[in-house]
């Protein structure tokens, strides 16, 4: 059965002095409701129904097992079918989306490394990610300028053979056609901006 909003509902969050109510996809909003919404200029989010997602998904990968016999190409599709579930994000029907950074599950980008990272958008204007370095470092191969932000800790890095150190809060710019080193005696986590993306270990 589809979720009902109604007048009551959006009164109830105007009371609590809120701007922003959370919906399921695909929602019954009735005119009452929506009025009150577009006189009070509330924020409707669209969420997921993460259950019908969960099997939906397991049927994907169940169906895939069945076709294929080949392992790898396997863990391929398993890997793909899976990246959307990395992380939360709302999305708004005017093109907003929001991702909630607490619900980010890094993957690991070296075996022999503790680097671990998460993209969050890949398209042709740019690739947004996190990453998270625990007493380690790595070299990124820089060919577009990009920036990192520092959300926590400390970070060293080299550039042509000069040593930076960011910290807590940081906002780093780089320049293209470099090779950057980046690396953390303890943890730090970074989000990055960037048009390209090549992660090599040395």
């Amino acid at each position: 059965m589809k979720e009902l909003i109604c007048a009551k509902d959006i009164e109830k969050i105007l009371e609590e002095d809120k701007k922003e109510i959370e919906i399921e996809d695909g929602a019954i909003i009735t005119a009452a409701a929506q009025d009150l919404i577009k006189n009070n200029e509330v924020q409707v989010v669209t969420k997921k129904n993460e259950k019908d997602m969960d099997m939906d998904l397991e049927k994907f990968i169940n169906f895939f097992k069945m076709v294929s016999k080949d392992e790898k190409l396997q863990k391929k599709i398993k890997e793909i079918l899976l990246n959307e579930k990395k992380f939360k994000m709302e999305e708004d029907t005017s093109g907003l989306f929001l991702i909630r950074g607490e619900s980010v599950k890094f993957d690991k980008i070296f075996e022999s490394l503790n680097i671990y990272g998460q993209e969050l958008i890949k398209n042709s204007e740019e690739n947004i990610g996190m990453i998270k370095i625990i007493g380690d470092s790595f070299i990124k191969k820089v060919k577009s300028k990009g920036k990192i932000y520092v959300i926590s800790g400390e970070i060293e890095m080299i550039m042509k053979g000069k040593n930076f150190l960011g910290k807590t809060g940081d906002i780093i710019h780089f320049p293209k056609n470099i090779d950057l080193r980046i690396g953390s005696k303890e943890e730090a986590k970074l989000l990055y901006f960037s048009k390209d993306l090549s992660w090599i270990n040395e």
